[in-house]
């Protein structure tokens, strides 16, 4: 039985940092295919926070961080670019909630397996369910609870399962620019365009992409200056 023992000592902390580099993805699998050792293995666990400052770190430091209240540990998968992006971690920052950023492709199969640590269940920030108060941005995309999430979905092949959700900031700039556009002239091309853009930057900022048209703008703040 291998045992781990938590340590403060920064020199074997960055010799385990050096090991789960090596081995990391390794000890993933072992969550998901045995069943026995599961709750040794995820005591052995490592990856980055939006508060980790890019050092790694473990369940149970995100458990001793948790707000009080705190029902779901809050985690996403997606790439440290697109983390930078994303509308569900600038939210929930601003909460001041602690998110886990996942970047393997086993972490999303992983998580499945484990289902909640230490009565904590894992919450995709993604998913349709969390409660997300937008503030800068005018608009997300989160997926079904049983659908893929937007990680599965980028992966070849991959097949959409459950319906996308569009969720809204009315007090947005944008969308009160939008609301004035529509009153004027309800089926105006520039309506269209301003609506369908909004919607293919969402997707990419959620993770995702709108591969059938071509983006004239990068940012929801350019298309801002164009409305």
């Amino acid at each position: 039985m291998i045992k781990l023992r938590i340590t403060k000592d920064s020199n074997m902390k960055a010799q385990y940092a050096k090991l789960w580099r090596e081995v990391g993805n390794v000890i993933k699998c072992g969550v998901t295919k045995s069943d026995s050792y599961r709750n040794t293995f995820v005591n052995f666990l490592r990856f980055e926070s939006t508060k980790s400052n890019g050092e790694l770190m473990t369940l149970y430091q995100y458990l001793s961080r948790m707000k009080s209240g705190q029902d779901n540990i809050f985690y996403i998968i997606v790439n440290k670019e697109q983390m930078k992006k994303s509308s569900f971690v600038q939210i929930l920052r601003k909460k001041d909630f602690e998110v886990i950023v996942f970047i393997d492709k086993v972490d999303e199969f992983m998580i499945q397996h484990l289902g909640e640590y230490k009565g904590k269940k894992f919450q995709d920030v993604s998913e349709n369910g969390i409660n997300h108060i937008l503030v800068d941005t005018p608009c997300v995309v989160v997926t079904s609870n049983y659908g893929l999430s937007s990680y599965l979905e980028r992966l070849p092949h991959s097949r959409a399962l459950g319906k996308r959700v569009l969720e809204i900031n009315s007090r947005h700039p944008i969308i009160e620019k939008l609301r004035r556009n529509v009153v004027k002239d309800p089926k105006g091309e520039n309506v269209k365009r301003i609506a369908l853009t909004m919607y293919a930057i969402t997707l990419r900022e959620s993770g995702l992409e709108l591969t059938e048209q071509r983006v004239p703008f990068s940012t929801h703040t350019t298309l801002f200056e164009a409305v």
